[in-house]
Order: C-alpha cells, then structure tokens, then sequence
C-alpha cells in the first residue's frame, strides 16, 4: 500500500523502527501535494523547507536513541484557523491575508511537543463559517472522491486532504458539525470530543490574541483510524497551562467489553430533518452488521429534538459573531432588531440578527435549557452505551457558493435548506458537550462516502472511539 494511505500510527511504527525515515515521508508527501492539490486544493500553505530541516532533525534524533515523543517525525498539516508561529494564518478571511502568529495555538504546541512535523495549512470557508469549503484568498476545495461535489466544512481542506493522502492526519475545529460533516463527505474518521477537553487558544475565529474558550466549538483530530484519533486524542486533551497547575483531565478508558455486552440505539431518520434514502440504506446495512456482530441494538432515542436542538445552538453561539461589529454597526443591529420576535419558522438570517444581540439575560435563559437539555441526555445513557445516527442528511452534494441561508439542496427529491440538512444531526448533540465521531460505513450509488455517527456520554471519548 503507498505510504501516503497507512495510518499514522502504522507510519510511526515503520519511522521508530527505522524502517522509513520521517525525511522519506515528507517527501513522499510532497511530491503527492505537487501532483493532486492543484486539483483538490485542500493545502494553502506550505513550509516543506522548515518542515525538511525539522524530519532531519527527528530522523537524527531517532539514529541517537534519543527519547521520542509519541508523534515524533510525523509530517501533519492543520486547519487554517489555528495560529502557527511562523506560518501563515488566514482562516479564509481577506483582512487576514498576511497574517503571521508569533505563537502556535495551544493544540499547535501540543502536537509539536509530540514530535509532529507542522508542514502546512488546509483549507476553510472564510472565518470557518460555511458546509462548503472556499473562501476569496483560496478559492474551492474540491472532494477526492468526486471533483464536482464538496469536500463539506468547515475542516473541508483538512478531510479532503487525509483523504487523498496529502497529509497523515490533521487537526481540525468543530461548532456545528465542521469536523464530522467533511469526515463524513470524504470517507474519513473524525472525531468532535467532549467539550472543554482541548484549549481552543490560538483558534481563529474569535479575532486574533482571543483569549476566553467559545462556547460549544472544539478542537478534534481528522484520521485515517480510530487509532490515529484515540493517539491524536491522547496528545491534545488536557487542561490549559494555568489550569494545569491545579487540575488534569483522566478521560475514562474504553472498558474493553466484548461487542456482545454493548446496547446501542441507533436514530437514523426524523420527520423535522429527513435523511436521503441513498444514505439510510447504508446506514441500515451498518447497523445490520453490528447486530450480526453481536452488538445489541435497539430502536431508541433521547427525549430530545432536534429542530429545537439546533435552535438552541444557534442562540448560545450566533453572538460570537456580534464580536466583529463596529460598536455602530452592532448599535444599528440592535435598534432593526428591538421590536422584533422570532418563531421557529423563521429564516436563519433572521434569527442569526436578533440573536447575535440578544440580552444577557435571554442568553443565560437558553443557557438553562441547555443545562436540562445536558440532563435529558444523561437519563438517556443510564439505559444504552452509544447512540448511532447517520453523519448528515445526504453524502456530499453539487459545490454550490450562494447565499448560505437561502441555499438548498435536495433530499428525496425535496428541496431542503441546506444549513438545516447538513448541520442539524451534528448540532443536536454539539450543544449538549457530547463526544461524537463520524466514522466511514460504505459507499452511496453514486459512489459517494457515507458516514455514521457514534455518540457517547460526556467524557467518554474512549469509548466512542
């Protein structure tokens, strides 16, 4: 098999033992960025000459018997939208453009602790804010597997890219499905953690030097197997330098069970979010083969909605994005908005304007639903272990730029929103601080990816993955 499809931990093994030297695979990389990424357009940086000196170094070090970190010689690339000292930052957006940090964002740091090599940056939507990858500075990010689809986002650069074994695995950023939508598009593995186990510092947006943790959003590795995300996981998670000095982060391990100890519900469709027939049959083919497997699944689901799900996650995290208003623009905002009341039938973009100024009391009210929202899901786990779920609605669809609120796409020959299709069955556990991972099952007749989602109790990373 080339070098550029084995796992990261299997590209490890063969770099401990000597049996390739981390020099060897950056160049191997390398000449597959120089052939397929003007096609696919999933790396916009690159520093190989840095990167080069560093594999030489790791090589060096390996060949002295020095200690090596779990990482160490591994080529990465990560998400734009994390600071790289040194390297320019972008996240998609124009005012960015040459934007270089003097500090790694705190997952940067991580990995580089680790002894990954940071060779580049992948691709985003401006300000990380879109299911299709593209932005003025980078243009398109194209999907492997088919050039005319989307490769999803926001991390569509990052799957794409692990996908056609540009990269060994990547880091990527997840508020309403940005990590597990482009997993699931691309065929790849990509894991949303628990919230608040990885320090977002350094993650664009908010603005550059934003020093508080955003609400909801996580950072999450991009894999080609479970193993690779579990190593990632073990490198990224942790409290934050100040934090460190009083506390740490022990994620319960995997049990270890057999298969036929594990009860799973399995959710895959819903009247308030179809999902397309093309992904249902693979979906159901998947659950079918866990239960010949021994696994004991059961048609069950939370006392929760997901319409209601995702409104809730819009209302706690569309006010981020008041923080790039003018004090006169967001003061003009405030007085179109003043009268105005919100059904959950209006569009997005209306309700995205009241809420990014909504009162301080309003936000905190929603902050309690979501408290008992957390609680209904807890119950829930007392009775199964995991809950399945198809990944999106519809395996990656036609590229398509226009207005984001406005946009559709079609779902059993119906004309869906697009925002509603392809986030909701993300955000619906997002908003709850779940760990869920998007895991590759099979393939649409189209010969499209289709992806489930397994998601977990809070803080059991281990056993999702």
């Amino acid at each position: 098999m080339d070098l550029a499809f084995l796992p990261a931990h299997e590209l490890l093994r063969q770099i401990r033992e000597r049996e390739i030297t981390s020099s060897e695979l950056l160049q191997h990389l390398a000449r597959r960025i120089e052939e397929l990424n003007p096609t696919i357009n999933g790396i916009v940086t690159l520093d190989l000459e840095r990167a080069s000196d560093e594999a030489r170094a790791a090589d060096e070090a390996i060949a002295s018997g020095s200690q090596i970190g779990p990482l160490h010689g591994l080529p990465i690339t990560v998400k734009d939208s994390l600071e790289t000292k040194g390297m320019r930052t972008t996240s998609g957006a124009p005012w960015l453009a040459d934007h270089i940090p003097t500090r790694d964002a705190v997952a940067v740091e991580r990995v580089r602790r680790a002894g990954a090599i940071v060779m580049g940056k992948t691709n985003l939507p401006t300000m990380a804010d879109d299911y299709e990858t593209f932005n003025p500075l980078f243009g398109t990010t194209n999907n492997p597997w088919n050039t005319k689809m989307t490769a999803g986002g926001s991390s569509g650069g990052a799957a794409a890219s692990v996908a056609a074994g540009l990269t060994t695995m990547e880091i990527g950023s997840d508020l309403g499905g940005s990590i597990r939508i482009p997993s699931a598009f691309c065929g790849v593995y990509g894991l949303k953690p628990s919230f608040g186990i990885i320090p977002k510092r350094g993650h664009i947006p908010g603005p550059p030097g934003t020093l508080f943790d955003p609400d909801i959003g996580c950072l999450g590795p991009i894999a080609r197997s479970p193993e690779d995300i579990r190593m990632m996981l073990g490198v990224l998670a942790g409290p934050s330098d100040a934090d460190a000095v009083g506390w740490t982060i022990s994620l319960p391990k995997a049990s270890g069970r057999p298969l036929e100890s594990y009860r799973v519900a399995a959710w895959i469709n819903d009247p308030s979010c179809p999902v397309d027939s093309s992904v249902t049959a693979v979906v159901s083919h998947a659950i079918e083969e866990m239960r010949t497997a021994g696994v004991t699944v059961v048609d069950a689901r939370p006392d929760v909605s997901l319409r209601e799900s995702a409104f809730l996650r819009e209302q706690l995290t569309v006010p981020l994005g008041a923080l790039g208003l003018s004090d006169e623009a967001f003061d003009e905002l405030a007085d179109e908005m003043r009268t105005v009341s919100l059904t959950q039938d209006d569009p997005s973009e209306k309700r995205s304007k009241k809420w990014q100024v909504q009162s301080h009391r309003d936000w905190l009210v929603a902050a309690e639903r979501r408290a008992h929202l957390r609680e209904d899901w807890a119950k829930f786990f007392e009775t199964v272990d995991l809950l399945i779920t198809p990944a999106t609605s519809t395996a990656a669809f036609p590229h398509d730029q226009s207005d984001f609120h406005s946009r559709t796409i079609s779902i059993n020959g119906s004309l869906r929103n697009c925002w509603e299709a392809v986030g909701w069955w993300s955000t619906f556990v997002g908003v709850a601080y779940l760990p869920a991972m998007a895991c590759p099952v099979g393939l649409n007749q189209d010969g499209l990816p289709v992806g489930v989602q397994i998601v977990g109790p809070y803080l059991r990373d281990e056993m999702v993955i």
